[in-house]
């Protein structure tokens, strides 16, 4: 016999992705893929670059992408109505999938998407006792018909919580409930006065609370050690269960609660070769071929966008890290060491050209200035998104001064980008790509100096207008002042 829910190719190392075009299930992993296999797991389009989304109206997969759609195929994985402007939601009653929207929907269609009540009022809730679906609103039910959304017991008044200690699912209410019936779904100890925690060790549920305990129970809710200070973490290698804590383990317990690589006794999070899971650490768990180690501080994104752009400008850098789709790996390595007594690797690299490239994603770099979310963005580590746009551009301002030209990508602008891609609208991707220089953090510091200067000029012309208005005030009270004493003399 083998493990059909978990299958794993012949060489028992990774899960298989390949398989020949006809087969139903894969066989195979990248590493033992035959000539003509494809990856049935993660199907591309013939072309490679795209998952696939099209397909005839017959077809039960797609595939073809946006741009190698053949005539008469149709969007298999987002449906549209045949009026190509909405997602359908109406079809015959006895249909499984909608075919039309709510503007070219027949006459008797009805919305599978959204059930609603014969009436076409309100949501239906109600149905015979037995029903698996609700068919009818509260105003429209038949007799007979019980709330199947919101079930409620029989007086009809509330939720119902007790039923007998047997029973699967409520049927009574407090006060409707008989003899012999308990609280399901909030169990109480015999006393009634708290919830209880207490059981055999052998018991699955909890049946005493604290102070009705009996002897030689013990707390199932929040096991502890025999010794009863704390938790317990540690058991034999075979318990399922761990039962003593760290100062009364006997020799050859291991702990269970958290595992370590039997390779290097670092943490262990991930399956060995037969799939056993929390026996490897993430290193490890890749060498024998169960686990794909994700490139640190890295992301697919940045791969498939420096892909494009090594594509289109006919050369490959020759520092970086590239994701390859088929093998599920990454290869290649950055370059550290640009800038002196500093850890700064950029993305790509390449030495003849003194070029640098930076994808900067947006919860890592911020947003920029003119951007909606340039002050109101919360990025990594609880910092702003004008925080980070700040220290990413004094470190790449680190790079100018090595004499490098450094260009860089948005992430958004990207995303933005893809989807114009998968419509076939996309402008070539050297135009997202823009120069990191001097003159732009100049036209970017006169910015901020002119917004000071305006600041204190409007500072000033109140110190002014208001130093008039005491002169003014101070005018008027010497001469009516002057006034007085005059009118007085004479």
């Amino acid at each position: 016999m083998v493990d059909i829910k978990h299958p794993r190719c012949n060489c028992g190392r990774a899960r298989p992705c390949f398989g020949m075009p006809e087969d139903a299930r894969a066989s195979c992993c990248a590493k033992c893929k035959l000539e003509g296999m494809v990856d049935i797991i993660n199907p591309r389009c013939n072309c490679g670059r795209a998952i696939p989304s099209f397909g005839m109206p017959k077809d039960a997969r797609a595939s073809c992408c946006a741009k190698c759609k053949l005539e008469g195929m149709v969007d298999i994985i987002n449906p549209r109505c045949n009026c190509g402007r909405a997602q359908p939601a109406f079809g015959m009653p006895e249909d499984a999938r909608p075919s039309c929207c709510a503007e070219c929907k027949l006459q008797g269609m009805v919305d599978i998407k959204n059930l609603r009540c014969n009436c076409g009022r309100a949501i239906p809730c109600f149905g015979m006792p037995d029903n698996a679906r609700a068919s009818c609103c509260s105003k429209c039910k038949l007799e007979g018909m019980v709330d199947i959304k919101s079930r409620r017991c029989n007086c009809g008044r509330a939720i119902p919580c007790f039923g007998m200690p047997e029973d699967a699912r409520a049927s009574c209410c407090a006060k409707c409930k008989l003899e012999g019936m308990v609280d399901i779904k909030n169990p109480r100890c015999n006393c009634g006065r708290a919830q209880p925690a207490f059981g055999m060790p052998e018991d699955a549920r909890a049946s005493c609370c604290a102070e009705c305990k009996l002897e030689d129970m013990v707390d199932i809710i929040s096991r502890k050690c025999n010794c009863g200070r704390a938790r317990p973490y540690f058991g034999m290698p075979k318990d399922a269960r761990p039962s003593c804590c760290a100062k009364c383990k006997l020799e050859g317990m291991v702990d269970i609660k958290n595992p370590k690589c039997s390779v290097c006794g670092k943490h262990a999070k991930y399956p060995d070769a037969a799939g056993k899971p929390r026996q490897l650490c993430a290193a490890h768990s890749a060498e024998v071929g169960a686990h794909v180690l994700s490139s640190p501080c890295w992301s697919r994104a940045a791969s498939e966008c420096l892909d494009l752009l090594e594509e289109e400008r006919g050369f490959k850098f020759l520092y970086r890290q590239r994701f390859d789709e088929a093998a599920g790996a990454w290869s290649g390595e950055e370059f550290a060491g640009l800038v002196a007594d500093r850890a700064l690797r950029p993305d790509a690299y390449d030495p003849p050209r003194r070029e640098v490239v930076e994808f900067l994603g947006n919860y890592y770099h911020g947003f920029p200035p003119k951007h909606p979310e340039h002050l109101s963005f919360t990025c990594v580590g609880g910092k702003t998104s004008a925080e980070l746009h700040r220290e990413t551009f004094k470190r790449l301002d680190l790079f100018l001064e090595q004499n490098m030209r450094v260009f860089y990508v948005w992430e958004h602008e990207f995303t933005e980008w893809q989807k114009l891609a998968a419509t076939g609208e996309a402008p070539p991707i050297s135009r997202i790509l823009r120069r990191h220089t001097y003159q732009e953090r100049r036209e970017e510091g006169s910015c901020k100096a002119e917004a000071a200067r305006c600041k204190l000029k409007q500072a000033s012309l109140h110190e002014d207008l208001k130093g008039s208005r005491e002169g003014s005030h101070r005018r008027l009270e010497y001469a009516s002042k002057k006034s007085t004493s005059s009118r007085l003399e004479g």
